[in-house]
């Protein structure tokens, strides 16, 4: 049981090209707030995927926790457009099904999807996305309830 609370934000700079952060549900067995002496794992996410990160905690240490690869499921609206953004870049694509009307082929290239013409439809897209794991470490402090930011700039 948590007794005391470290909540984590993840914060980059708003034109970063494609550079996704979160909690990793796994390692982190799906918590979302830790306790004090514990590591909160996250990931990264970047297009391209061996961007430079840098990486400044408000406190804590941060080290890296090696690298992997998702699966990645999404459902794409299109409405009088031939693109859409995929919410983390794309490594390869698995599978493409359209849930209707036909746009016609799909290509993509890091987040953006293209398809051949404009028009109304849904896509379902499967990929795979690589990420980079990291650990964020918190000794105890005597607050109860700690939040921490996390910057990352990626160049």
């Amino acid at each position: 049981m948590i007794s005391k609370s470290i909540t984590i934000t993840f914060v980059s700079t708003p034109d970063e090209p494609a550079l996704v952060l979160e909690l990793d549900s796994d390692m982190n067995e799906e918590a979302t707030e830790f306790d004090y002496n514990t590591t909160a794992y996250f990931l990264a996410y970047s297009d391209p995927s061996d961007m430079t990160l840098t990486m400044t905690p408000s406190d804590g240490s941060i080290s890296s926790q090696g690298s992997g690869e998702s699966e990645e499921e999404q459902f794409l609206s299109f409405v009088n457009t031939n693109e859409a953004t995929l919410s983390k870049p794309c490594l390869s694509v698995t599978s493409t099904e359209w849930l209707g009307t036909s746009l016609g082929a799909v290509s993509v290239d890091g987040t953006k999807v293209t398809v051949s013409q404009e028009g109304v439809g849904v896509l379902k897209i499967n990929y795979t996305s690589a990420f980079r794991r990291y650990g964020l470490y918190l000794s105890t402090k005597d607050e109860e309830n700690y939040p921490v930011v996390v910057y990352v700039v990626g160049t």
